[in-house]
Order: structure tokens, then C-alpha cells, then sequence
């Protein structure tokens, strides 16, 4: 099960990798627009990033960023339970550790 998922992630990145290359570079370089091209510039990206261990803050980076959208959402529950006249209680504290939490983890 964890192997058919982390395949499933690989892929997924890879055509986004593939069809965000084709888009930023398309115009400047023709050639980016082929399927073909835009996997290969992905593919050597990835590999750049692997072999020089830059790949290690970016995830870094994402992992914060998916806590921090985490909390935001966690907010906007707050915010909507607050107008609601609700126990808004259930939603803020969750949402104040995981926020203190992610930024002191960051730094």
C-alpha cells in the first residue's frame, strides 16, 4: 500500500513538473512545449536536486507550508464558528498549537 501511494505521489509530481516547465519555458525555449522535453528537463531537475541535497530543505519547506495551510484552515473554521455563535474552543487551540508548533520547527 505505501509503495503503490508513493508511486502515485512520484507521478503526480512529475506531470505537474512537466506541465509547469512546458508552461514557464514554452514561449522562451519552443522546444519546452513537447511532452518529451518537459519530462526529461523534470527528470533532470529532480536529479540536480537529489544529488546536490538541496532537495532536503524543499522538503522542509513544504512539509511547514502544508502545516501553516493547515492552521489557516483551522482559522477560517474558528472564524466561522465565532459568526455561528458556536464553541469556537474546538478549533482555535488546535489551531494555535499547530501554528506555534510549525514556525518554532522551522527555525
Amino acid at each position: 500500500m505505501l509503495i503503490i501511494l508513493a508511486l502515485t505521489v512520484v507521478n503526480l509530481v512529475f506531470r505537474f513538473m512537466k506541465v509547469a516547465s512546458a508552461e514557464l519555458l514554452g514561449d522562451v525555449i519552443g522546444v519546452a512545449k513537447n511532452p518529451h522535453v518537459a519530462t526529461i528537463f523534470a527528470l533532470v531537475i529532480t536529479w540536480v536536486l537529489i544529488k546536490t541535497g538541496t532537495w532536503l530543505y524543499i522538503w522542509v519547506l513544504f512539509g511547514g507550508a502544508n502545516q501553516l495551510m493547515a492552521s489557516l484552515a483551522l482559522l477560517l473554521v474558528t472564524l466561522f464558528l465565532v459568526q455561528g455563535a458556536k464553541n469556537y474552543k474546538v478549533a482555535i487551540y488546535p489551531m494555535f498549537f499547530m501554528y506555534i508548533t510549525t514556525v518554532c520547527a522551522l527555525f
